[in-house]
């Protein structure tokens, strides 16, 4: 198990070549385990990010899913939209785009993602830097 807090602020956390930092929260007590959530950082630390990676892990996620109703969450400091997807078979195009989308500015904050949860697995892409606010987020279940 990840302790988030000690990890988010450390030093090796900012130094991680890679640019993104992957938690996912499995929600024990989720009676729909088709239920995703994702948090996409687009702060301006997130500029060089490497969306190949990150697009190579949430194909095979997809694939290996199959069928998932997402709830996408772009933020920087503040969440700045929510839109929901559907993915049937794998196929996570319309999501894909919306990802590819995206740009990056302010700072970053995790206060309160929690609070956009309403269930099933949650995947949190950064990098690890945040310089507004100081927690972690506090998802249900076990971070990996």
């Amino acid at each position: 198990m990840l302790n988030t807090q000690n990890f988010l602020g450390s030093k090796a956390a900012k130094k991680i070549a890679i640019t993104i930092l992957i938690l996912i929260s499995i929600q024990g007590n989720s009676q729909d385990s088709g239920k995703v959530t994702i948090f996409w950082d687009t702060s301006f630390s997130m500029e060089d990010r490497d969306t190949f990676r990150e697009f190579y892990f949430l194909d095979a996620y997809f694939q290996n899913k199959g069928d998932a109703k997402v709830d996408l969450l772009i933020f920087s400091n503040e969440v700045h939209s929510k839109d929901s997807f559907t993915v049937s078979n794998g196929n996570w195009e319309a999501l894909k785009q919306r990802l590819a989308s995206t740009g990056n500015d302010g700072a970053t904050s995790y206060n309160n993602l929690e609070d956009y949860v309403s269930g099933g697995e949650v995947l949190l892409f950064t990098d690890g830097y945040q310089n507004i606010w100081s927690g972690a987020p506090k998802f249900d279940g076990e971070l990996f």
